[in-house]
């Protein structure tokens, strides 16, 4: 399976947008790396600013990542995709924009975030 800083490389690679946030010269994001927690909710505030519109095919891409991420790889990258991601969209106060990217959401993240919302609730 693969790891945690693979999944990071995945976004980069796709994503000019991803690769040029500050974040990844902030933290360490090692598979060994202790600040992946404040990486992912980075990366779900970024997503959540994304204009849903013009950018829709960007955010429908990204989620695929996201999707990947729980199927294809390891447990602590999945974990950190729920409980970390997920619940940053789960805080997003702005409802049209947490309600259109659980629209577009694949299903085992749709799943894994019904399952969160058993331990949080949403803004």
């Amino acid at each position: 399976m693969k790891n945690i800083e693979q999944f990071y490389i995945e976004l980069k690679n796709n994503f000019k947008k991803i690769d040029e946030l500050e974040l990844w010269n902030e933290f360490d994001w090692s598979e060994n790396g202790y600040e992946n927690s404040f990486i992912m909710t980075k990366l779900a505030q970024e997503i959540s600013s994304w204009n849903l519109i013009t950018e829709n095919y960007e955010l429908s891409k990204f989620l695929k990542i996201i999707e990947d991420g729980f199927i294809y790889y390891n447990k602590a990258t999945s974990s950190m995709l729920a409980t970390d991601f997920l619940v940053t969209i789960m805080e997003i106060e702005d409802q049209e924009v947490r309600n259109e990217i659980k629209q577009i959401m694949l299903p085992k993240t749709q799943l894994n975030y019904q399952n969160m919302l058993t331990f949080y609730r949403e803004s």
